[in-house]
Order: C-alpha cells, then structure tokens, then sequence
C-alpha cells in the first residue's frame, strides 16, 4: 500500500518532489488531498485500489500504460495550474468519478477504456459537473465517459 498520508516528505498535506512509479503491482494508492507540485508518473503498472480525491496536481500527472481495478474516485480534484494531465493506453475496470473536478490546464485521455465508465463529461445538468478551463482532449475512448451521478 503507498498511503502519502504516511510518508515522511509530506508536510501539511504537501509533496514538493517528481514522483515516478513504474513497473509495479500495488494493491492500493491513496493520494488523496495531497497537494503534489511536481509532475507525477505512473507507468506500466497495475493498481487494484487507487484514490485521487481532493488531489492537486499542480505541474500534472502522467499515466501511461496502466490498468486500475475497481472504483476510482477523483471527486474535487484536478487543480494542474501549470501542467497537464495525460492519460494513454490505460485500463480502467470500475466506475471513475471526477464529480466536481477543475482542470485549469490540458487533460487529455487517450486510447483508454472505461469499462463501466466515468462522469467525467457527464452530470451536465447536475451539480458536479466538471469544470475545464481548456477544453479537453479524448481521443479513441472505450467507454461511456457521459454518465450522470457518482457511481
């Protein structure tokens, strides 16, 4: 388990180094309300539990080549001031909920799928939805990235 609430280099909620994690099996990640000022990196991994809630990712988060199991939720985050975040060639086996992000740079998803799909261009006549100050790319996405709710 990486739990960032445990590691020592987190101060107040605060990680200020690149994090790159590759070529790994983790059976659960929990970032969630970290504030990250440098880029992180998932790459070639497999994550049977993973959280993002409340998570700034100031200068971006890459994910390349992964597959997430289960549930995800990205509720309230995004906040990548200074850097994007781009997805490829990702699996995503449960539901993604980005119910009230903000993403004030480039997000861009590209050959993913949802296989039981994501609110992330979803909950348009809800509360929730998700805000995009540059509008996002997806490109050759599997899966309904237009539902409504969290679940």
């Amino acid at each position: 388990m990486i739990d960032f609430h445990n590691i020592g280099s987190i101060n107040n909620y605060t990680y200020r180094q690149e994090l790159h994690i590759a070529n790994s099996f983790i059976d659960s990640l929990r970032f969630d309300a970290i504030q990250f000022h440098e880029v992180v990196t998932i790459k070639n991994c497999v994550l049977a539990k993973a959280s993002f809630a409340y998570a700034y990712f100031h200068k971006g988060l890459h994910i390349e080549n992964s597959v997430f199991m289960g549930y995800i939720d990205w509720q309230a985050g995004g906040h990548n001031d200074k850097g994007g975040i781009i997805i490829t060639s990702s699996v995503f086996t449960g539901f993604n909920n980005f119910f009230d992000c903000w993403f004030q740079s480039e997000l861009k998803f590209t050959d993913c799928i949802f296989i039981k799909g994501t609110n992330l261009l979803g909950n348009v006549k809800q509360n929730g939805k998700v805000s995009f100050d540059i509008p996002p790319v997806v490109e050759n996405v599997i899966g309904d990235i237009r539902k409504d709710g969290e679940f």
